[in-house]
């Protein structure tokens, strides 16, 4: 029998702790080194016990953990998360369209889904036009089936980067309409 130096297990160890997430029923994608995307939201919960915000409405669960200058937003459906968010600080046009040049890098061209005003036309009103609220700029991507990643500026969010598993939104969404 092999004997292990006591230090050496537990640096493998908390090596191969990310990507055990990764193994769980339902998860689609490890997002952001630490959240399972369609993973259980309990097991999240131990693996991350000390969210700054958690909020519980139903069927509906909500944490917010701190990272780094920004926050991190875990939200689940039944047991299952089915987003997460991530700020991405500073919220400026130049910042937005960084984000947007790496993600394509990563998974090809996306879409723009953006909703600007039709008076909206040169950079400066679009800006504008998202600092009042009027105005959002998002691109979207679907690297693979099942899940999407989604960059927004808005007012209320500033720049956001979501990990989105489409499935269980569309199930969240239908339980909405239904009333819940």
């Amino acid at each position: 029998m092999i004997k292990l130096p006591y230090p050496f297990l537990l640096l493998i160890l908390g090596f191969l702790s990310p990507f055990a997430n990764a193994a769980d029923e339902g998860c689609l994608k490890l997002v952001l080194n630490s959240y399972c995307l369609g993973g259980d939201f309990n097991a999240q919960l131990r693996k991350q016990p000390r969210p700054m915000y958690q909020i519980r409405d139903g069927e509906r669960q909500g944490v917010v953990y701190l990272e780094g200058r920004g926050k991190v937003y875990v939200m689940s459906h039944d047991g299952r998360i089915y987003k997460v968010v991530k700020e991405s600080l500073p919220a400026t046009q130049l910042h937005f369209d960084e984000m947007v040049l790496l993600l394509s890098e990563k998974y090809g061209q996306g879409t723009d889904r953006s909703r600007f005003p039709y008076h909206a036309k040169s950079n400066s009103a679009r800006i504008v036009a998202i600092r009042r609220g009027e105005a959002q700029a998002i691109h979207e991507w679907r690297p693979e089936p099942g899940w999407r990643v989604e960059l927004s500026w808005t007012r209320e969010m500033g720049v956001a980067l979501s990990y989105v598993a489409t499935e269980l939104e569309a199930n969240f969404n239908r339980a909405v309409e239904q009333g819940l």
